[in-house]
This record gives C-alpha cells, structure tokens and sequence, in this order.
C-alpha cells in the first residue's frame, strides 16, 4: 500500500472515519479499497472532535492516511476531493475535482442542499431511489451518479460463529437501526403484537442505534418496556450497545428474518448485511431497498406517500416533500406467513447470500467509484484496481449457487457445485446436512440406492436422527416398498412437527408428510384411511397437486368416476405432467 509507483490519481476523502454509523462504515470501506488497490494516494480527514466509538481493525491500516495521525502526502498528479458528511458543506475545495457523497430517506432534498449538490463536479447518491430524489428536486441530473453501498463478504457471511441470544423461542425476527418513526419501528411493533402472543415460538431481537449519540431522544426504549410490560405480549429481546461488523454478522446468523418497515431509507444497510448473512428480508417497497430486495430474497411491504408539506425540521423544501407509509395489515400476514413457513424463509436466505456475497460487495462498489473517476480525469483506476479488487468465490458462494442451480432444474449443475463444495471441506455443518440430503435425494430419483444409502449413512454420523435424514430415509424405504418402514418414519416425523418445521432445511412440509403416508396406506391396503389423509394435505394446502391426484385415485378404487374425475382434473391444472395416468369410464 505504501508503494506510489502505480498510483494516477491523489484522493481526499472527507467525512467520518471512527464512529459507530453508517457513514463511518462507508468512509471506512471505500478507503479500505482506495489504500489496497494501490491506484491513487489516498488521504482521509475526519472530524476534528471524532469521537470512536467504532470497532474496526480496518482503522489500524487507515491511520497511516488519517490526518489527524499522520501528516498527509500528496502526488504530482490529479485531486479528486470527496465528502460524505453530515451535514453536506458548501465550501467549495480549490484545485480539486469536487465530488458529494450523500444519501437522503424523503421524496425531496431541502431546496439549501439542491444549491450545493449543483455546485459539485458530481454527486454520488446509494441507489436508484436517492438519484430520482436528488433529481427530482432539482439537481442536474448528469451529475447524479449511483454508487452502490455494500459487504465485506470475508466478515458477513452465512458461516461462522453463531452465538447464543438469551431466548427459548426457536423464531426469530430481527431489527436493526435506530428505533425510531423514519425507520418504522412503531409499525414493526404494532404489527408484531397483532401478530403474535406470548404462546407463540417467536421473538423479536431488536437492535437499537445511536441511542447516545445521533438518534439520541428519538428511540424507542420507553415503548419498547411498556409493551414488554403488557401480558401476553410476545418476546422481544433488546440491546443498544455498539457492536463490531464480526459481531453483528454473529446476530444475523443467530436469527431467521430481518424486517425493516422503513418510512424512509436511502439504502438500509442492515438490509443487505442481513442478507449477505443468509437471512431473508421484509422491507418497504418504493425505498433504497428496491435495487437489491425483490420476492426472490425476501418479502415486500406496500405502502403509500404520505404528504409532510414544504417545511420539515425547519428545512425549507422545493415542494411538498413526503415520507412512506407501509401497510401495517399486509406487515402482520408477512410476519405470520414467515413464522408459519421458516422453510421458505431457509430458502429466501440462501437466495439473499448469494446476491448480497457477489453482487454487492464494497470491491464492487469502489470499482464502480473509481470509474466515475476515470470518466471525468481520463485514467485508467478501475481496471488496474481490479487486479486486487476482484470478486472471490468462497465455499458457501459455491454451495448457495449448487441451491440456485436446483432450484431452476440444471440438477448437474448442482451436483457438481455441491461436489466442490465437499472437496473444501469447510461448509458449515447445516449446510453440509442439506447438500448431503441433496445428493441423496438425487441418487433416488436415478434409482441409485445403494449411493443413497451411503449419502443417508454419513448424515446419520454428522447428525444422529436430523429430520431430513429421516424423511428422506423414508422416501427410500418406500421405494424399496417398505412401506411399514416408511408409514412409521412418517408418521413419527408427523407426530414430532413443531420441532421438524423450524430444523428442516430440504423443505419438508406437512401437506407432503400427509400425502407420503397416504401413498404408503394405500400400498397397504388401506385406501379410506389414505383419502382421508390426502383429504387433510389439501386442508394444509389446496395447491398440492399430488394430494389432489391421491384422492382422484382412492375415488377411482371405490367407483366414484364423478369425483375422481373432478379431482383428476384439478391435479392435472396444478400439474399437467398427470394428465393420462388414470383411465377413467367417460360413460359412467
């Protein structure tokens, strides 16, 4: 980092560089990246009276560029002087290419900020949502460029220490930010006591943020003990203390959703360091999250404008400016849907890792920094900063992209993904289970049970009776026809569902529990017993088109064509591939 041979640009990076907020962060990651790349002579100014409260050993290397340790060194080359600070300044600093580094949460920037942002060379927002702001209030827009915040894939990441929370609940829903009404804490707990009760198997871990330092007065720890104070409240766990990235990666990983109902948000990003740790996210839509969230990761929140006029804060504004307003009704179902489905939330994460681990990665993001750069100085940063900034494919990029490749069908693809991932030898257990169970699964389909066996052999050794073990065990019982062996493993997972839902991780439902024991009674001889069980998979869900084509066939058994046939048909609209397995008498 110390050799200036390579470097075509000189950087001044201004903002705050040691505190415990997302500014900091940012400042903290670009100049990380900045100093490695070795393509400009970087110096970073914080504040005079910075106080540190963050951290990061990121801060060691970046003292050697600190003003306020070292004395700052310049090349004969370009300046390019960057701030991202609060609040925006308007100075404007000599023989330096000007940039502003800012995001905002409401529908309009105050008119004071529209005036300094145009005096700017260019001005760096997070997303799509903050350039249409920034645009729509008046900014010229060829200067509004978006430049992606992002993770550090090394540190937020599905692998790694989980650590215990002090709770018996299995669920887990968390929130992360200032719990304050821009970031819709007040809508997150309306719709998590309407949603839940103390009997339910679900806690909500709340972690506030600058409680004492910038949102200071604006928090909600008050509301938060009188709602915990109120019987039959659901659990809520709470904590305000400043945490490491390293630490707040092991709080991700120790829940199963995080939910931002935000009225407003530039970016959010415990969002994408949420996702980047395997969990799904519940988010308004219409926000900072919409270049990175959609159904595929996570869930959306509809929500409506809500007018707050031309004068906020003492602000003046170029029009009216409003914030959003998220549907508190639709928030409560998300809410159920997830505690009621964590197979699909399993699902979700997965998906979320693997966008947030290598698409939005901070090398990403200075990359894309550095070309602006290179658009408005005529240099050539980003491609020699891409030598040293390029992506990294771990094991867990290579396991999350096996899970996509199943997901669309392309089964060799996963299964040579899953074999790499093997190879390594460094998959977290969990996840090792799953490809594992994968592999199995695979191997009965291609009738291959004896490397079935093998597959269900080993999971048994690294987890002595996992859910997934036993039902895909049962599965292979059933087909050898077993099928005492497989009602009974079946019918034991059933009986053991609380517990199966929230462990596994292949997607076993109870609607297909139902319809594998009906197929094994009605191999038994025992079809009234098996309708009745198909019967009860379509209670679950009314989609499952293998229940429907059960009772088509157990109908069929005792002569009923009207019904079989109604039943016939509706399987076969569920799942077309059922169409002419069944002969039915059109006379009758």
């Amino acid at each position: 980092m110390d050799d200036r041979s390579q470097c075509q640009l000189n950087v001044v990076w201004e903002g705050p560089l040691c505190q415990a907020s997302s500014l900091a962060t940012i400042n903290r990651e670009q100049g990380w990246n900045l100093a490695r790349s070795g393509v400009v002579q970087l110096v970073m100014i914080p504040p005079v009276d910075e106080h540190p409260t963050a951290v990061s050993p990121k801060l060691d290397t970046l003292a050697a560029y600190n003003v306020r340790h070292t004395e700052p060194t310049l090349i004969q080359a370009p300046v390019v002087w960057v701030r991202h600070q609060w609040p925006p300044q308007r100075e404007r600093p000599r023989g330096a290419t000007w940039i502003i580094m800012q995001p905002w949460e409401m529908s309009m920037l105050p008119t004071e900020f529209v005036d300094i942002f145009n005096q700017a060379d260019e001005v760096w927002t997070p997303s799509t949502f903050c350039r249409q702001v920034f645009v729509r209030s008046g900014v010229d827009p060829d200067k509004v460029q978006v430049i992606p915040n992002g993770i550090d894939p090394a540190v937020f990441t599905p692998a790694g220490e989980v650590p215990p929370l002090p709770t018996t609940k299995r669920f887990k829903f968390l929130y992360v930010g200032g719990t304050t009404y821009r970031k819709g804490f007040d809508v997150l707990l309306e719709a998590y006591v309407r949603a839940f009760t103390a009997a339910d198997d679900v806690c909500l871990v709340v972690k506030d943020c600058g409680t004492r330092t910038y949102y200071r007065g604006q928090t909600a720890e008050d509301l938060i003990a009188k709602v915990r104070a109120t019987p039959n409240t659901p659990e809520i766990l709470y904590a305000d203390a400043d945490l490491s990235d390293e630490q707040m990666a092991q709080l991700y990983r120790a829940c199963d959703v995080l939910v931002a109902p935000y009225r407003g948000e530039g970016f959010c990003m415990p969002a994408l360091e949420a996702m980047a740790c395997g969990l799904p996210v519940v988010v308004t839509v219409g926000g900072g999250t919409d270049d990175f969230v959609d159904e595929t990761v996570g869930w959306l929140i509809p929500a409506e404008e809500r007018a707050l006029g031309q004068n906020v804060d003492g602000r003046e504004f170029p029009g009216t400016v409003s914030l959003l307003e998220p549907d508190v009704g639709v928030l409560v179902e998300t809410l159920r849907y997830c505690y009621e489905h964590p197979q699909q939330c399993r699902d979700k994460g997965i998906a979320a890792s693997l966008r947030a681990r290598t698409e939005w990665t901070w090398h990403r993001s200075t990359l894309k920094l550095l070309s602006r750069l290179d658009v408005h100085l005529g240099t050539s940063t980003a491609s020699a900063a891409a030598l040293t900034l390029g992506d990294h494919t771990d094991t867990m990029i290579l396991f999350a992209r096996a899970e996509h490749a199943h997901r669309m069908g392309a089964i060799d693809d996963a299964i040579e993904y899953y074999h790499q991932c093997f190879d390594r030898k460094d998959l977290p257990l969990k996840y090792k289970l799953l490809a594992i169970h994968r592999m199995a699964s695979f191997c009965l389909v291609e009738e291959e049970y004896d490397l079935c066996r093998q597959y269900l052999e080993k999971a048994e050794g690294l987890s002595a009776g996992h859910p997934d073990t036993r039902y895909v065990r049962a599965v292979y019982d059933a087909a050898q026809e077993q099928w005492h062996h497989a009602l009974g493993e079946l019918t034991a997972l059933m009986n053991d569902w609380h517990h199966v839902q929230f462990e596994t991780m292949i997607g076993i439902t109870l609607d297909r529990l139902l319809c594998d024991s009906a197929r094994a009674l009605m191999n038994l001889g025992f079809p009234d017993d098996a309708r009745q069980l198909y019967e009860k998979a379509l209670e679950y869900n009314p989609d499952n088109p293998d229940a429907c084509y059960g009772v088509a066939l157990c109908f069929k058994g005792i002569g009923n064509v009207v019904k079989a046939r109604t039943m016939l048909e509706w399987a076969i609209r569920l799942r077309p591939e059922y169409a002419g397995l069944i002969e039915l008498d059109s006379s009758e």
